[in-house]
């Protein structure tokens, strides 16, 4: 009879529905689950075949319906009954990766930490790079270190500390630029020679003429 664990009588063998009998319906192999006739067949195991273990090198699991297999229906920790497969080992960590390679060319300039280049000659492009070519010393790519003289209108450190010229009210930006506008002496733009007074003078000036203008306007 259905039961947590009981035994049938001794000859009487236990279905897989959990009743006691001498039949086929209850000792044949596919109904038969536990105390079958001595004769277990093929694939038959553990303890619905008093202890029969499967083939052994075949990789086998012994199901907890007391069938032999390899597939998770038979060696998953939930399914199996003896015999079992360990779970295989996690894969290692993936190795780090490996190091970047070291840059071709020394690096420089205002968006390299102010670093300089090293080699005589050698001009510090807009791009933080050091270099001999014109993409390095041109007056449109050099930022640093630029060969002399230099164009007229460049200035500051991107021309070695050159001034703008005297008595002309221009400053030099940031770009290394001489010039007498916002762009060029704003406190936001300026690097040196700053000249806050001659970008306001100009500014009050052309207010003034609006203010001018408005007034005839009206008279």
């Amino acid at each position: 009879m259905q039961g947590h664990g009981g035994k049938c009588p001794t000859g009487l063998c236990c279905s897989i529905w959990g009743w006691c009998g001498t039949t086929s319906d209850y000792c044949a192999p596919k109904n038969c689950q536990r105390q079958c006739p001595a004769q277990y067949p093929e694939g038959r195991c553990g303890w619905q075949a008093d202890g029969k273990s499967c083939p052994t090198a075949t990789g086998q699991c012994c199901s907890i319906w007391g069938w032999c297999g390899t597939t998770p229906d038979y060696c998953a920790p939930e399914n199996c009954q003896s015999h079992c497969k360990l779970p295989s080992p996690p894969p290692p960590p993936p190795s780090p990766p490996p190091p970047p390679p070291a840059l071709p060319y020394p690096q420089c300039g205002i968006k390299k930490g102010g670093g300089k280049c090293i080699k005589t000659g050698e001009c510090c492009s807009i791009w933080g790079w050091c270099g001999t070519t014109n993409e390095y010393c041109s007056p449109g790519y050099c930022q640093k270190q630029c060969p002399g003289p230099y164009p007229e209108g460049r200035c500051g450190w991107q021309a070695n500390g050159k001034s703008c010229p005297t008595g002309t009210g221009q400053c030099c930006s940031n770009g290394g630029w001489c010039g007498t506008t916002s762009d060029y002496c704003a406190p936001v733009n300026c690097q040196s020679q700053c000249n806050t007074t001659t970008t306001l003078t100009s500014s009050l000036k052309n207010r003034m003429r609006g203010i001018g203008s408005f007034m005839l306007n009206i008279v």
